[in-house]
């Protein structure tokens, strides 16, 4: 980590994320206040909810805008959808006011690696904001923008992966993740893959994630984890078969063993030169290639499409067609990095 940027902070874009009651009112647009409160209550939605968290967010981003305004800082306020390029390349720090959903719409429109990119988490009692910072009563949004003008902010370089498609890159980079795979869940996804150089391997699988040190604490995470209820049957059999002894209780040592293993799957946001995959639900018989690792960790990844409908998807947010025959290529860089911060220590 480096503390600080070296420039004066002039401009800020603040990407304002959309409420759950500014979506919902969308959708229902053509219904009064009466009517659709009534249309919440009947699809099993809490109105009074929704309003509390949405007037609670947009007294936030109104304080993060106001603190902005009042140390003279020129502010572009915009939400996802309005976003420009020009809009970005003309500020100085780049705010997402909202959760990680809405920071990493926020990171995937930034391709520099010099344009910080700051969460600020504006939904702390419903949103754990890994992406974020998180607003407390030692330091509140205004001291947080005290941080960003005075250069105090420690300063992170994530690893981030670029995604090609037959040799064109795509237009974003995945800051957690990559999905390959059908987009029907019931069909069978098929590709072939080889990392770092290897031999072409085939596989059938509910389709595959090529994730960075930033993704293993998302989607990546869940599909790593091991509960301790299968922990506990793992041990159990162990300990029924001799293969095993315990000096503690079986359920102390539950805890200690799943802790540990599922903690080993996070690694480091700015982890240089490697990213992560991990096939999901392999089907082990037939064409797939016996020696293929379920996960692996490489600095380069190139994937085959063996099936009309798979598609790619970054970061839960953006999908490429990805037909039978087309080849995509994974690949890490300084480039590629995006740079964001958390509080000082």
């Amino acid at each position: 980590m480096q503390r600080g940027l070296r420039r004066a902070v002039r401009r800020v874009l603040l990407l304002k994320k959309t409420s759950r009651l500014d979506y919902e009112r969308r959708r229902y647009a053509q219904y009064n206040e009466e009517s659709f409160k009534a249309k919440l209550l009947s699809i099993g939605s809490d109105y009074d909810g929704l309003l509390l968290r949405h007037e609670q967010h947009e007294d936030s981003v109104n304080e993060v805008h106001q603190s902005l305004l009042s140390r003279g800082v020129e502010v572009l306020l915009r939400q996802r959808e309005t976003i420009t390029k020009d809009d970005i390349s003309s500020s100085d720090v780049l705010i997402s006011a909202g959760g990680d959903g809405n920071f990493l719409a926020a990171a995937s429109r930034v391709l520099r690696p010099d344009k910080l990119v700051i969460g600020i988490n504006t939904d702390p009692e419903k949103s754990e904001g890994h992406l974020c910072i998180t607003p407390t009563a030692e330091h509140s949004i205004s001291s947080i923008i005290d941080y960003i003008m005075e250069n105090r902010l420690n300063l992170i370089h994530r690893q981030r992966i670029h995604v090609s498609i037959n040799g064109e890159g795509l237009p974003v980079l995945a800051l957690n993740e990559a999905f390959i795979g059908d987009t029907d869940p019931s069909q069978v996804s098929y590709f072939e893959l080889i990392s770092d150089g290897g031999e072409w391997l085939k596989t059938r699988n509910s389709g595959m994630l090529v994730y960075t040190g930033t993704g293993s604490t998302s989607w990546a995470y869940n599909i790593n984890k091991l509960s301790t209820a299968a922990i506990s049957r793992l041990l159990e059999i162990a300990k029924s078969s001799g293969a095993v002894s315990f000096n503690e209780d079986l359920d102390t040592t539950v805890e200690k063993i799943t802790a540990l293993y599922n903690s080993s799957n996070v690694l480091s946001g700015s982890e240089d030169g490697f990213m992560s995959y991990i096939i999901r639900e392999q089907i082990e018989r037939g064409i797939t290639n016996p020696t293929i690792s379920q996960s692996g960790i490489c600095s380069k990844l190139k994937v085959r499409s063996r099936s009309w409908n798979n598609k790619i998807i970054v970061d839960g947010q953006r999908l490429y067609e990805f037909p039978n025959g087309s080849e995509a290529t994974f690949t890490l860089g300084d480039q590629y990095k995006l740079l964001t911060a958390s509080l000082p220590i």
